[in-house]
């Protein structure tokens, strides 16, 4: 059985068991768009780790009675996995860099403008949410999410406090500078991070 028989008879069983209503639709509107995207790939190796773990996975939840929870979670890996098989993985790359680039911001300026504790409360969030970048899951995501709004709102208030100094001393520069670089990597690490979220699962 193929990734995309798999996707067809989980649209034949949504539309055999689930009642019609806007569930029901969005259902099956989820598994055509899924459907559509696998069958846009020039070339899907079978034979590949990834689509073997679908396919057994996919195998499984066909075997059983339809369940829309099970079939979210499988259509959160189909879309994850489509990344790694359209070789489409520039979007993490570039998360992963932004994420790190903010957090750093993040931990230099918070402490010139909050008490210490604040910046603290986020240092096991971001270990816990590292973590989970690298298996690419969604609490992982989330919990890294976190940092953008907050290095943003550090970076604005050191931007607004060093750069009219001036170059009042190197370390004004300095401190200047990582406040423009953190909130350019605030900002576009959360568009990337909610225009891709569908990497992580």
């Amino acid at each position: 059985m193929t990734i995309i028989e798999i996707i067809e008879r989980l649209e034949k069983k949504a539309g055999k068991e689930l009642l019609a209503g806007a569930q029901k639709d969005k259902m099956l509107k989820q598994l055509a768009a899924l459907k559509t995207k696998y069958v846009s790939l020039t070339a899907i190796n079978e034979e590949s780790p990834i689509i073997q773990g679908l396919v057994e996975k996919g195998t499984k939840l066909v075997a059983q009675p339809f369940s829309i929870d099970a079939t979210n979670l499988f259509s959160r890996y189909a879309k994850a996995a489509l990344y790694d098989l359209s070789g489409n993985l520039l979007p993490y790359k570039w998360y992963v860099r932004l994420f790190f680039i903010s957090a750093i911001g993040f931990f230099l300026l918070a402490p010139q403008f909050f008490p210490v504790i604040f910046a603290l409360i986020f240092i096991v969030p971001v270990f816990v949410g590292l973590r989970g970048l690298k298996t690419r899951t969604v609490n992982g995501f989330t919990l890294t999410a976190m940092i953008f709004p907050v290095s943003l709102l550090a970076a604005s208030m050191a931007a607004k406090a060093f750069i009219p100094a001036g170059t009042a001393s190197i370390l004004v520069v300095v401190f200047a500078i990582v406040s423009l670089v953190t909130i350019t990597s605030s900002i576009a690490g959360a568009v990337i991070g909610f225009l891709y979220k569908d990497m992580f699962v």
